[in-house]
């Protein structure tokens, strides 16, 4: 856990691409705000891992996340989920539009 944290980048994608690393672990690092980029690009490039409903959420919620990697992933979430990331203060504002975008086009607004 603290070698993900690491600053060093190269620590941080070496511990994250462990085979030791549990999804529990995977979950509780998408949702991480303080990991590098890296970290969470890594996480979200794993289709393995993104196959979990708790690390989409994460980090379609994540604001360390790119935008357009978020929007990927919330077309897969449920719609109470996309509700509360759409009244969310914590999630940049193009992500809020998407889940009210999806949420309109499922007739849920």
């Amino acid at each position: 856990g603290l070698l993900v944290r690491d600053r060093n980048k190269i620590v941080a994608a070496a511990a994250i691409r462990s085979p030791k690393i549990t999804e529990n672990e995977v979950e509780t690092y998408a949702r991480a705000r303080n990991l590098s980029e890296e970290v969470i690009r890594i996480i979200a490039a794993n289709r393995e891992w993104t196959r979990s409903y708790r690390v989409k959420l994460g980090l379609a919620t994540n604001p360390k996340v790119k935008i357009a990697t978020a929007m990927k992933f919330l077309n897969f979430l449920q719609e109470r989920d996309l509700k509360s990331i759409m009244k969310s203060k914590d999630v940049a504002m193009p992500i809020a539009a998407h889940a009210r975008r999806l949420l309109q086009k499922k007739g849920k607004i």
